[in-house]
């Protein structure tokens, strides 16, 4: 997803990055404790990508690089 130059990952796509199951993806985004942005747009949960990568990398994962979503 994209808005004007701002990427977003969608939920199903978090939780594949983090090997999870989808709900257990939205149960974690939805806690207090969620180590990154979350917004919530209606009844969708986006996660700014780049507040996404930064925690990622921030646990040594190499996982995603900057650019290939």
């Amino acid at each position: 997803m994209d808005a004007e130059g701002i990427k977003f990952l969608k939920v199903g796509e978090v939780a594949e990055i983090l090997n999870i199951s989808k709900s257990l993806a939205y149960e974690y985004m939805q806690g207090a404790d969620c180590p990154f942005t979350v917004l919530r747009i209606n009844s969708r949960y986006v996660v700014p990508y780049n507040s996404f990568c930064a925690w990622y990398e921030s646990l040594g994962g190499n996982g995603v690089e900057r650019g290939s979503m």
